[in-house]
């Protein structure tokens, strides 16, 4: 008994409350059964943790943005302090259909582990906040699909001064994290025209392919 209860304490340092605005990873009722998406973008991974022996393998289904739906049959190993354990890099094992938001649910004894799980892949692109007075600042970042760490992704927007162009148009560079992420800060030219921009972006050579948007009021 003290080593189940061990066990589930272990459980919750491990993986955490589920947070409220967002369902990236829950727990059982139980707490004996914890799982979740861990990490962002392209380094997102998988993971199932159980509080003792309870199953050797599940199926695990990923719905992507488009409706198609892959599943996997997949195992647990032991860990440390009687806990179960599985782990596995979502790309790895399930086809990338774009960026967009993707679903996840755990299948094992009887039946699926409720809520399901979501997750998103890049690329996106994000102005915070996304309204802004003309001469505010605000900060553009989001998640770079996939691109090096390292390299430069180039923000393009009427909205930006013209300190740097990119094929005649205002640009600022953000540089690849290597959690998949970029961002930087921008300072909107008072002169600009209260109206709603577009943001795009480049990264490697290639479009993002989605568009970001920020009001100047």
């Amino acid at each position: 008994m003290r080593r189940a209860a061990l066990a589930i304490v272990v459980l919750t340092l491990l993986l955490g409350a589920a947070p409220a605005h967002a369902v990236t990873r829950a727990c059982s009722p139980t707490g004996d059964v914890c799982y979740g998406a861990f990490g962002i973008g392209s380094h997102v991974r998988l993971r199932v943790t159980l509080a003792g022996n309870l199953f050797h393998t599940y199926k695990l289904c990923v719905r992507a943005p488009d409706g198609s739906r892959t599943c996997r049959q997949l195992h647990t190993w032991p860990i440390a302090h009687g806990l179960f354990q599985s782990t596995i890099h979502w790309r790895a094992h399930f086809p990338n259909k774009g960026h967009g938001r993707y679903r996840a649910t755990w299948n094992a004894g009887g039946g699926a582990f409720r809520p399901a799980i979501t997750f998103r892949e890049g690329p996106t692109i994000h102005a915070t906040p996304n309204s802004v007075f003309a001469g505010g600042t605000v900060r553009v970042g989001g998640l770079a699909g996939g691109c090096p760490t390292g390299d430069r992704v180039t923000l393009i927007s009427r909205a930006f001064p013209h300190t740097h162009d990119f094929a005649g148009q205002p640009a600022v560079f953000a540089t690849v994290r290597p959690d998949d992420t970029y961002a930087t800060f921008v300072t909107i030219p008072a002169s600009k025209a209260a109206k709603r921009y577009a943001i795009t972006a480049r990264c490697g050579g290639g479009n993002f392919g989605v568009t970001g948007h920020l009001r100047v009021r």
